[in-house]
């Protein structure tokens, strides 16, 4: 993302924070506007499309009732709110540790993921590791170093994945 992009989101971003702030109901600008992102991510992370609408209903309830508290530090919205995001998904899966669950994909939770997932990459590539970092509570440094272990685990896995076909050819021959 060219910096000139990133500085108009945190501009949309300022302007929403103090319309907001002056006028509460100007909160649902916010909700229209980054419902979708956070609906997907909790989609993604639950597979389930029941538990994404529950989750992501229960984020933006914290958000706007927390929002006076909320001080603007030049972070995106999105940030704060993905932050939220996943603490109600900790507290979902909290809840659920105990029971077990068989869940069935059908059609249109599929379909809904798919599109979801679509709209979010997209989003997501767009991070800082300074936002990432706001919404996992880690520092940046960290972040980091996450990416790169992950990355250098999804080479060695598509190292050895890639090589499995061939080493079942050679031992057939």
């Amino acid at each position: 993302m060219h910096p000139a992009e990133k500085q108009e989101i945190l501009d949309t971003d300022w302007k929403l924070y103090l319309a907001a702030k002056t006028d509460r109901r100007q909160f649902s600008e916010i909700f229209r506007m980054y419902y979708p992102r956070i609906f997907g991510y909790a989609l993604r992370r639950t597979g389930g499309v029941d538990a994404a609408a529950e989750i992501a209903s229960a984020t933006f309830e914290k958000a706007f009732h927390g929002f006076a508290r909320f001080e603007w530090r030049e972070i995106r919205l999105s940030s704060w709110l993905y932050r939220i995001a996943t603490n109600e998904m900790n507290a979902h899966y909290r809840k659920r540790r105990f029971r077990l669950e068989i869940r069935i994909v059908d059609a249109a939770d599929e379909a809904a993921m798919t599109a979801c997932l679509a709209d979010d990459r997209e989003a997501l590539e767009q991070m800082s590791l300074a936002e990432i970092g706001e919404i996992l509570q880690r520092p940046e440094g960290t972040v980091k170093s996450l990416i790169s272990r992950g990355t250098k685990r999804l080479r060695e896995a598509w190292r050895q994945r890639s090589s499995e076909p061939e080493a079942a050819n050679r031992a057939k021959r």
